[in-house]
């Protein structure tokens, strides 16, 4: 019941906007026409709504009509729009876009065939009626693509279907507007011209000429005359689009004055003032919009650049590939080696020793028993020291040079014998290295799907240079779930004093809510990366107490950072050990970690290199547990890693899981073992993580906790101060407690 209230909740808002938007419209097109027919769009806009949308457009439609006593001029299209109006009340389960349009159609079709039978109307206005229930029909198929393209991605791609649909929605809106001719301007030249020097901005003299186009043929489809004064507009769309460079003040002047000449060169008799005016209100109105960034609703598919940036992509995942193939044959190669064994040692010193003595032939065929036993009991004594010759071959020629032999054959197998151990663990070493690479390359190649923006990117450089930031590079992308991430470089600087004002003024530039992440430092760059705002935001808690209180700080290290991708990690490491010196071995595992996943490597690839570079750092034992929770705050699903850590509890509503992994820590072994699992968790839903201190018999009582409270506060604080009851005493190991709650973003 709760979350079906939240849903409520959140669809109440979308249902408000719907109907609001749906009243305009039919406040607003209901008066408008194409040509010398009424415009169809209220009921075509009706048709692809939902139920509420469509009642909102005919009362919308009833108002305009009661204000102007259109009451009985436009009959029938209110006729046809309470035919809509019912069929979507009645219907409201079917909303695919052929249904929606076929319905439209056919409603305005009864409609108007039906008042034609009352009026006794002649047969060109059923042909007329017949004409206008294609156009709502087909209006209503575009205008459904166009509004199913927004609801999905929240975006139009342009070369599409659904550009295709927007471009027509956009002629048949110019051409309503357009209608709406008063004597000291017109609102559909006017946003028309504005809308032409929008996208010749943004699209240079692509954009300029398919926008002009689109607006004359919409202004032209209303009323040739009204159309007449705007049959430039490609042309003066194409040099405004060259012109972008020179800057917008420019390109606006040219615009204005080469559009005012042409009109006046070429036909006298439709200029007038208001002609001239609408020119001189669209160029203001596109000034006043300019700051308008169209990367937030339009996607624009540069075939070229995702073609390169395939080809990269492709190339890496091969390489990535390539490497894992090397790695398996060079396995294969290794296994068959280790099973090519060398021959035993009293086999080797019989061939060397007994194969030139007079002897031989007694001591092996007929006394073989004796021989061979008194060779393994010499096989097996120490080889720190010579080994003694049995009583049974106490009259052997050869005895001495047996013991001496003996003791070189056994040295030199254990020398073997440490040699290929050592040879295996580097090859471990060398392959789980080998692995990460792989997974980091593969990880390159995934992330290369970004969309980068260089209308963000050119605005942001101007920014920062306008307010005097200094900087060596700008990225501005979108990710593939459409969220906007901004990327500083700097080089042997910093910004950390001017990053709060940078990205407040820049979410106020934008009109885009973004946040500052930790920044993150090499040798000499800085990078700061700003994100938008998610959908999900976390509540944290931390307590830590060292295992004695003579100790000042804890072996026991817990951080939390983002990766700028929308995820947020907590990370809790526990070192060998208590105290300072454990302190330093989980301070640098969760700082590696970190450094490795904010520079854009899979956690996959990161446990690994963290794994090779700890086992191999010092000669002594130096490993640390890593507890790792990555919340992907956009749909709240839940990645654990664990490398010999503690488990987890999850609530989840009146659920608890736990989740335990029995893995080896960071750099215990040549071979890293990790677990992972995905959990999708709700708002609301609360984990717990704990580092080794907590004894396991304390887990009932986090489990009941967890059920009675919903307090981060006090959850960690119990579980923390009944350590030590349930330890049997007083704890003798690093005490560390996180609870993390997943709350909806109220930014």
């Amino acid at each position: 019941m709760q979350h079906l209230h939240a849903v409520r909740q959140n669809a109440f808002p979308k249902v408000l906007w719907e109907a609001g938007i749906a009243f305009l419209s039919g406040l607003v097109f209901s008066g408008a026409e194409i040509g010398s027919l009424p415009s169809p769009l209220p009921i075509a806009i009706a048709g692809c709504l939902s139920s509420t949308g469509a009642v909102a457009v005919l009362m919308g439609t009833m108002l305009r009509y009661f204000m102007s006593n259109l009451f009985l001029e436009r009959l029938p299209l209110l006729c046809a729009l309470l035919l809509v109006t019912c069929s979507r009340l009645f219907l409201r389960s079917h909303t695919s876009a052929i249904f929606l349009s076929l319905c439209t159609g056919v409603c305005t079709l009864l409609s108007g065939v039906l008042l034609s039978f009352l009026q006794q109307k002649s047969g060109q206005d059923v042909l007329l009626y017949m004409m206008t229930a294609c156009l709502a029909g087909t209006t209503s198929w575009f205008l459904h693509t166009v509004l199913s393209g927004l609801q999905n991605q929240q975006k139009i791609q342009l070369k599409s279907a659904t550009g295709c649909a927007a471009a027509i929605v956009y002629i048949l809106c110019i051409s309503a507007l357009t209608s709406f001719d008063y004597p000291f301007m017109n609102v559909g030249r006017i946003l028309g011209i504005a809308v032409t020097l929008l996208g010749a901005r943004r699209f240079r003299y692509m954009g300029g000429v398919i926008c002009g186009a689109l607006t004359a043929c919409g202004t032209m489809l209303c009323a040739g005359e009204l159309g007449m004064p705007l049959l430039f507009l490609p042309i003066t769309g194409l040099l405004a689009g060259y012109l972008v460079d020179r800057g917008i003040g420019l390109m606006t002047v040219l615009f204005f004055l080469i559009n005012a000449l042409a009109q006046l060169t070429v036909s006298l008799q439709v200029i007038t003032f208001s002609s001239i005016g609408d020119l001189f209100l669209g160029c203001i109105a596109f000034l006043l919009l300019n700051n308008i960034c169209f990367d937030r609703w339009l996607i624009t598919a540069n075939s070229s650049y995702d073609s390169t940036m395939q080809t990269i992509s492709t190339r890496l995942q091969f390489m990535s590939e390539a490497i894992h193939s090397v790695r398996e044959d060079t396995g294969e190669i290794a296994a068959l080696l280790q099973k090519q064994k060398p021959e035993p040692v009293k086999e080797t010193v019989c061939e060397r020793v007994c194969a030139t003595c007079r002897e031989q032939h007694d001591c092996w065929e007929l006394q073989h028993g004796r021989t061979d036993a008194a060779f393994s009991d010499m096989a097996r004594q120490p080889v720190s020291t010579l080994p003694e010759v049995p009583e049974s071959l106490s009259n052997c020629p050869n005895a001495e040079r047996l013991q001496q032999q003996f003791y070189r054959e056994k040295r030199k197998a254990q020398l073997e014998t440490m040699q290929t151990s050592r040879m295996e663990a580097s090859r471990h070493i060398l392959f789980e290295q080998l692995q990460a690479t792989e997974d980091l390359i593969a990880s390159v190649g995934d992330r290369m799907t970004v969309r980068y923006s260089t209308e963000l990117t050119d605005r942001i450089c101007c920014f920062l240079e306008q307010y005097g930031y200094d900087f060596d590079y700008v990225i501005a992308y979108y990710t593939a779930k459409e969220r906007l991430v901004v990327e500083l470089y700097c080089k042997d600087r910093s910004l950390d004093s001017c990053m709060p004002a940078i990205c407040h003024m820049l979410s106020e530039s934008l009109d885009i809510s973004l946040q500052e992440l930790e920044p993150v430092r090499t040798r000499s760059t800085m990078r700061y990366r700003m994100c938008q705002t998610m959908r999900y935001q976390l509540e944290q808690y931390t307590v830590s107490v060292p295992a004695t209180e003579e100790e000042e700080m804890s072996g026991d290290t817990a951080i939390r950072f983002q990766d700028g991708t929308g995820c947020t990690y907590i990370v809790l490491s526990d070192g060998m050990g208590t105290g300072a010196n454990a302190a330093v071995e989980s301070k640098m595992t969760a700082e590696m970690f970190r450094k490795l996943i904010c520079s854009g490597i899979s956690h996959t690839a990161a446990i690994r290199l963290m794994n090779g570079l700890m086992v191999t750092k010092s000669a002594g034992e130096a490993f640390a547990t890593l507890d790792a929770a990555c919340v992907d705050l956009d749909d709240g699903k839940l990645t654990l890693l664990k490398c010999g850590a503690a488990s987890t509890l999850i609530r989840q509503g009146n659920t608890i899981l736990r989740i335990c992994a029995p893995t080896f820590p960071i750099g215990s072994a040549a071979v890293c073992d990790f677990y992972e699992k995905q959990i999708s968790l709700s708002e609301n839903d609360v984990f717990v993580m704990v580092s080794d201190g907590i004894h396991e018999t304390e887990y009932q009582f986090i489990k009941e906790l967890l059920l009675s409270t919903d307090d981060i506060h006090r959850l960690a604080e119990e579980i923390c101060s009944k350590a030590d009851i349930f330890s049997g005493g007083k704890h003798r190991d690093d005490i560390t407690v996180t609870v993390v709650k997943l709350c909806k973003n109220t930014n």
